[in-house]
């Protein structure tokens, strides 16, 4: 009888302990579910959140347009082309490196320092450097690229992008007997800057 007796207990505790750890389990599963589906909804926002930057940036590179800096202008027979823009932390200046290059005859060409300026995306104006720029008035050989480097001083804030380059050019061409110079603006946009 005792055997009966002990049996039964130990059958009724476990039939207890079943349906109790079956009771736990599905609370723990319950839980699990919830934080699930918690789960899923904070990727859904993520992702949501992600698009719509996404979208911003793509709107902000539209606005901007630093996809396609201008690099290169040709106008009056010479061949403008920027090699470089570097910023000067010390010095606050930025030096835009250019080959000029005549491409129908040999050119006299003087860059009109007092209209070259650069412009930032915050619309800050600053003015040539013609003590540290390469001399102004130079001779262009027919397909000779020559280096001429722009310097622009008190830059504040080091930006990153000039949203714009211009600067004018009087060119006398070999074939030009007279006195008379062709006048030229050329002008460049967003171009990236690269700081020391």
């Amino acid at each position: 009888m005792k055997k009966i007796l002990s049996l039964s207990a130990v059958f009724m505790l476990f039939t207890l302990f079943a349906q109790t750890s079956s009771k736990e389990l599905e609370t723990q599963m319950a839980q699990l579910n919830q934080e699930l589906t918690s789960l899923k909804s904070s990727v859904n926002q993520f992702k949501a959140d992600l698009e719509e930057v996404k979208s911003y940036n793509k709107y902000l590179k539209g606005v901007l347009d630093i996809q396609k800096p201008i690099l290169e202008v040709e106008k009056d027979g010479v061949n403008y082309k920027i090699t470089k823009v570097t910023g000067n932390k010390q010095e606050k200046t930025i030096s835009i490196e250019m080959l000029f290059e005549a491409v129908q005859e040999n050119t006299n060409s003087e860059t009109g320092s007092t209209a070259a300026k650069i412009i930032d995306t915050e619309g800050n104006e600053y003015k040539f450097d013609s003590f540290k720029s390469t001399p102004t008035n130079r001779d262009l050989f027919k397909n000779v690229p020559l280096k001429v480097v722009m310097v622009f001083k008190n830059i504040e804030k080091e930006p990153k992008v000039i949203k714009m380059f211009s600067f004018g050019a009087s060119n006398k061409h070999e074939s030009n007997k007279t006195w008379y110079n062709t006048r030229s603006k050329q002008e460049f946009r967003d171009l990236n800057v690269t700081w020391n």
